[in-house]
């Protein structure tokens, strides 16, 4: 879970530009992005349409 408060950098002005964030809550965060891309493209998948293959089925197509 992503923690507050966090340090930025700042430009001249006083704006913020980046964060920094642990490694635990970069990798939260990247886990949470790659899980969101997967539902995304299952959901896309699914409107496509077109045939539908078990796992079982899949796995002989493939010789596994």
């Amino acid at each position: 879970m992503v923690k507050e408060p966090h340090q930025f950098i700042t430009d001249s002005e006083g704006k913020r530009t980046h964060v920094l964030l642990t490694i635990e809550e970069y990798e939260e965060l990247l886990d949470q992005i790659l899980d969101l891309e997967d539902a995304q493209a299952l959901r896309q998948r699914r409107a496509e349409g077109g045939e539908r293959v078990s796992l079982d089925d899949l796995k002989k197509q493939l010789g596994l």
